[in-house]
C-alpha cells in the first residue's frame, strides 16, 4: 500500500493551482465578441443618431457667383491668365467644390477637391501640410456620402501628411490622433470586403508606434493612447479565432489577417501588461483614476476568462473608491452585472435603436459569480419564439459579463431585466 507524498495542506494548494490553470486555459477558447457589434442595450441609447467625429473642417467663403458653372468658367479664365499650376488656384477650386457640394453635385465636388490636392502636391510637395484643409473638406464629403473605402485611403494619407507618428505625440496632437484612430476602427467595422482588416491593423500599428515613442509622456498624453490601444486589442481579440490566419471573405487569408492572427494569440498578455504599465508608470494618480485602471484591468481579465485574477483587481477598485469617497459611482459599477466590454462606442452603432420598435427583445436573467448567464428568458412582446428573441438569447449565453461585486468578491445575481435589439450587422 503506497503512501501519499503530499500533506493535506499541499493537496489543497495543488487542487487550487489546478483549478487556476483550468480557469486560465479557458481564456484561449475565446468566443467572438457580440455585445455592441451584433446586439446592443436599448435603454442606454439616446434618441439622437450617433454623431461621427468632427474634423473641424474650415468654413469656406461661398463663391461670389451663385452658379457653379459660371464660377468654373472664371477658374478656367484664371488658368489661362496665370497658368494651370498657379498657387492660388487650389483655393478657388476648394470654393468651387463647396458650391458643387451644396447644390448636390457631390461627385463633381470630389473630383474638384482631388484636383486641388494635386495642384498643392505639385507646387508644395507630396506631403506638404498645405493639403490638410482640403483633405479635411474631402473627408467630410466622403463621410456624408458614405464613401468608406475612399475615407480609408484618405485617413492613411492624412496621417502621413500631418506628421503623426514621426515625433512623440503631444497633448495638442491628441484630437487629430483620436480622429484618425477612431476612423480606422470604424472603417474596419463597416467595410464588407477583404480590406476590412487592413484598417484594424493600421490602427493597432499606428497606436503602438505612438506608445513606443511616449516614454517621457505625461499621464495626460499616455493614458489616452493606452486606452485607444486597449480598444484595438478588444477588437482584435473579439474577432473569430484566427489561428494560422483565416478569411472572413472568399479566398485565402490576406497578409493583414495573418498578422492579426499573430497579435490575437498574444493579445491577452499585451492588454494586461498595457494596463499594469499604466498603473506602474503613474503611481500618483488620484484614487478614483487608479480605481478606473484597476476596473479596466479586472474587466479585461474577466472578459478573457481569468475570473480569479479579475476578482483581485475588483477588490482594489473597492478599496480605492472608498478612499476617494466615491460610493455612488462604485455602486453604479458593481451593484449589478454589466455586459462586457464596458467601453463606450467600441463598435460604431449603425443606427440608434428605437425603444418602441416592435423587435425590441426583453430579456430576464441572472449572472453567476463567474460571469455566466443563467435562467435566461427572452421575448418580443411576450413571444419567446420570435426570431430576434431566439437570436439574442443565443448571443447573451455567449457574451461576457462582469458579475455583481461586493466586499466579499463576485456574487451570484441579482436577476435583471433588460431590453436589447439586434443591430444591422446581425440582420445581413
Amino acid at each position: 500500500m503506497s503512501t501519499s507524498v503530499y500533506s493535506n495542506r499541499e493537496r489543497v494548494m495543488l487542487a487550487a493551482l489546478t483549478a487556476l490553470l483550468l480557469t486560465a486555459s479557458a481564456a484561449h477558447a475565446h468566443l467572438p465578441e457580440l455585445f455592441g457589434r451584433e446586439y446592443a442595450r436599448v435603454d442606454e441609447s439616446s434618441s439622437e443618431p450617433v454623431q461621427k467625429p468632427s474634423t473641424n473642417a474650415p468654413t469656406l467663403p461661398p463663391p461670389t457667383p451663385t452658379d457653379a458653372s459660371k464660377y468654373a468658367e472664371q477658374i478656367r479664365d484664371m488658368e489661362v491668365d496665370t497658368g494651370a499650376y498657379a498657387p492660388g488656384l487650389s483655393e478657388a477650386l476648394a470654393s468651387l467644390a463647396q458650391l458643387q457640394w451644396e447644390t448636390g453635385r457631390t461627385d463633381d465636388a470630389a473630383d474638384t477637391l482631388r484636383r486641388a490636392l494635386q495642384l498643392i502636391r505639385i507646387n508644395e510637395g507630396l506631403y506638404s501640410p498645405g493639403q490638410l484643409p482640403i483633405l479635411r473638406q474631402l473627408m467630410d464629403l466622403y463621410r456624408e456620402t458614405g464613401g468608406h473605402a475612399e475615407l480609408g485611403d484618405l485617413y492613411g494619407y492624412y496621417y502621413r501628411v500631418s506628421g503623426l507618428g514621426q515625433e512623440p505625440v503631444t497633448a495638442t496632437d491628441l484630437p487629430v490622433v483620436h480622429e484618425y484612430l477612431d476612423w480606422e476602427r470604424e472603417l474596419y467595422a463597416v467595410r464588407a470586403d477583404d480590406q476590412a482588416y487592413r484598417h484594424l491593423l493600421r490602427a493597432y500599428n499606428a497606436n503602438q508606434t505612438m506608445l513606443d515613442s511616449a516614454e517621457a509622456a505625461s499621464a495626460e498624453v499616455y493614458l489616452p493612447l493606452a486606452m485607444s490601444q486597449l480598444r484595438n486589442l478588444y477588437l482584435i481579440m473579439g474577432d473569430r479565432p484566427m489561428d494560422g490566419g483565416h478569411s472572413s471573405f472568399s479566398g485565402d487569408p490576406t497578409p493583414e489577417e495573418k498578422q492579426l492572427s499573430g497579435i490575437q494569440r498574444t493579445a491577452y498578455g499585451k492588454g494586461r501588461r498595457l494596463l499594469q504599465e499604466c498603473l506602474d508608470r503613474f503611481p500618483d494618480l488620484p484614487p478614483r483614476d487608479r480605481a478606473e485602471l484597476y476596473r479596466l484591468l479586472g474587466d479585461w481579465q474577466q472578459w478573457n476568462g481569468y475570473v480569479l485574477r479579475s476578482a483581485q483587481q475588483y477588490a482594489q477598485v473597492i478599496a480605492l473608491m472608498r478612499e476617494a469617497g466615491e460610493e455612488v459611482l462604485l455602486a453604479s459599477w458593481f451593484d449589478e452585472p454589466v455586459e462586457l466590454p464596458d467601453i463606450d462606442e467600441l463598435w460604431p452603432l449603425p443606427e440608434v435603436p428605437d425603444p418602441d420598435a416592435p423587435d425590441v427583445v426583453t430579456a430576464s436573467y441572472e449572472v453567476t459569480r463567474r460571469g455566466e448567464v443563467r435562467g435566461l428568458e427572452a421575448s418580443v412582446d411576450g413571444d419567446e419564439d420570435a426570431w430576434p428573441a431566439r437570436k439574442i438569447r443565443s448571443m447573451l449565453r455567449d457574451s461576457h459579463f462582469r458579475p455583481r461585486i461586493s466586499d466579499e468578491g463576485p456574487q451570484n445575481g441579482p436577476r435583471v431585466t433588460r431590453r436589447y435589439r439586434l443591430l444591422e450587422a446581425s440582420n445581413q
